[in-house]
């Protein structure tokens, strides 16, 4: 851990992440105790990208602005003699997703339809806000360790619905494995979102993401390609990753009402067909 890395009222503890745009580090606050996670943008971003630090203060504002519990709370923004911005966030006592998955396999159905469910909440109360997170994925979907709760981070490449892109022309933004076709057209939408919840939904229920391949393959999978059935003990919910995978966006159900599906699988209510979204009602 590097000693120049002085937070406010923090101590910081270990190294628990880091990923494209920075580290994340376990800190103590002085005055409460409470633990808390501290992410610091990566000093080279500043010098080769101009709009780094404007993407990273966007996402802080962006989080705080999201009240739920099943979202990540930021705390504090602040910005170290470096230059660099820091972010203070809640502290999740838990592996991601994708920690998990790696480690088991794929997950029981109930377990998985929990997790989907409480994601599609999630991300309901940021698009009821005007908010795509545009990057759902496991990575980003922590599990806590003593509540089992799902909660969504990163919402690094998020954006406001209707606002400016800050992005160069040609690039996709998100991971390719989990973005929506209309994503890869430069088209996105909150139903992007619903897209890529529903590919992690197939991929805990399997063990393994739905499209695999080299980038472009992958993203021609995307656009081109249905997600690939689930093996025959779950065939009871396949009308219910269709529906949620749809190519067509105006097919798929938004948010809310896939939380509403989620929650009737767990009921042990059928699924709807693939093309029979729920009423917006």
């Amino acid at each position: 851990m590097s000693e120049a890395i002085r937070i406010p009222g923090c101590r910081l503890l270990r190294r628990i992440a880091a990923g494209a745009m920075g580290e994340v580090y376990a800190a103590q606050q002085t005055r409460l105790g409470r633990l808390v996670a501290v992410k610091v943008l990566h000093a080279h971003l500043l010098a080769q990208k101009k709009d780094a630090k404007v993407r990273f203060f966007r996402e802080a504002r962006l989080i705080a602005s999201l009240r739920h519990p099943n979202i990540v709370d930021v705390y504090d923004v602040g910005v170290l003699p470096d230059g660099r911005p820091y972010m203070v966030m809640q502290f999740v006592r838990g592996p991601t997703l994708q920690a998990v998955l790696r480690k088991r396999g794929a997950l029981p159905p109930r377990t998985a339809l929990v997790i989907a469910m409480q994601t599609a909440t999630a991300l309901a109360h940021a698009h009821a806000r005007g908010l795509i997170h545009r990057d759902v994925k496991p990575a980003n979907i922590l599990i806590d360790r003593e509540s089992g709760r799902a909660l969504l981070a990163d919402f690094g490449v998020a954006k406001p619905q209707g606002s400016a892109e800050l992005t160069a022309h040609g690039v996709v933004l998100g991971t390719p494995r989990y973005v929506a076709p209309e994503q890869v057209r430069h088209k996105v939408s909150p139903k992007s979102d619903v897209y890529a919840l529903g590919l992690v939904l197939h991929e805990m229920l399997t063990g393994e993401p739905a499209f695999a391949g080299e980038i472009v393959q992958v993203l021609y999978k995307q656009v081109h390609e249905p997600t690939p059935r689930l093996p025959e003990n779950l065939r009871h919910l396949q009308g219910l990753v269709d529906t949620l995978t749809h190519k067509d966006p105006d097919a798929r159900p938004d948010a809310r009402q896939a939380a509403a599906m989620l929650r009737r699988a767990l009921a042990g209510e059928t699924p709807a067909s693939p093309t029979a979204a729920p009423p917006s009602g």
